[in-house]
């Protein structure tokens, strides 16, 4: 046991993993059983479990002097080899291509665009801004009406101009902003417009409708209608508001409409169907004076 411990150093020396060749001290070509042999693996197989074979390191092999383009004889040695030469220089194969590459990037980089730093002074951060597309006022955005009613689109426009340049928007920007607005305010006044048609198409029909309940009979009903229109339309000349109730579309909302003829009648205190009471009635066959409603006047008569 004693001599196998002693041995054993030499058995992980040895080159296929078995004990050395010499068995004894002084007797390196002799084995304790001459007639044992440790087996080696088939060539081309698995290295038994255990006893795993090192695996080497392999050294690449240095750049050959043929390898590299031929102009890199004329370069620093030092740089020669370097893996930056390797990944963005030696890519191209002449100098006429290196010198194409250089121009064409110095044009590249003419053309660039760089982040003004903090201690940038004024003028930099200007032409940084010119060079985005931001004009130097709000004059240089182009902003088309693009179906605006134009009575809206002028001071529209240039509120929008001032707003822009604040912003800090490039021409490009301003102009794709503004189309975006200007397009929502056209199909937003073409909506408002379909329904104002709409209310004044219905607009007869539903008058008639709010006073159904009120006046069942259709004979009434209709001259019920008539007797509201004429005071309304009594209320817009005694007051000259028709131009607002029209404008602000007033005039074509029946709650409206009779709200006014009910208090129109009870300020005048008739209808006016009855007249009303004029400077010289004497000189009138109605009851109240000559102040009768045209309408009065067209189907009554004096």
């Amino acid at each position: 046991m004693f001599k196998l411990f002693k041995e054993l150093p030499l058995f992980f020396l040895e080159q296929d993993g078995g004990l050395p060749s010499g068995g004894g001290e002084g007797d390196p070509g002799a084995t304790d059983n001459p007639t044992s042999t440790d087996p080696k693996p088939p060539e081309g197989g698995d290295v038994p479990e255990g006893d795993p074979a090192p695996t080497p390191n392999p050294t690449p092999e240095p750049t050959k002097p043929e390898d590299l383009p031929k102009y890199s004889s004329q370069l620093d040695p030092k740089n020669r080899e370097s893996e930056d030469y390797k990944k963005y220089l030696y890519k191209h194969k002449s100098f006429n291509e290196i010198a194409d590459n250089h121009v064409a990037l110095s044009k590249r980089m003419e053309k660039a665009i760089e982040i003004p730093g903090k201690d940038a002074t004024p003028e930099q951060v200007k032409s940084f801004f010119t060079k985005l597309g931001v004009p130097e006022s709000g004059e240089g955005y182009d902003l088309p009406d693009n179906g605006i009613d134009p009575n809206i689109a002028k001071p529209l426009a240039d509120k929008m101009r001032e707003e822009f340049i604040k912003a800090g928007m490039t021409k490009v920007q301003g102009k794709n902003m503004w189309n975006f607005l200007s397009k929502n305010l056209v199909v937003g006044q073409q909506n408002l417009d379909a329904q104002k048609e709409k209310k004044i198409s219905s607009f007869d029909s539903r008058l008639e409708k709010q006073l159904e309940e009120t006046y069942p009979v259709k004979a009434e009903r209709e001259g019920a209608m008539k007797e509201t229109m004429n005071l309304f339309k009594q209320h817009v000349s005694r007051t000259g508001l028709g131009k607002v109730y029209k404008e602000s579309g007033l005039l074509y909302n029946t709650d409206f409409i009779l709200a006014i003829s009910k208090d129109e009648k009870v300020r005048s205190g008739s209808s006016f169907i009855e007249g009303q009471p004029g400077a010289h009635k004497e000189k009138s066959t109605g009851a109240f004076g000559e102040d009768y409603s045209p309408d009065f006047k067209k189907y009554g008569g004096k």
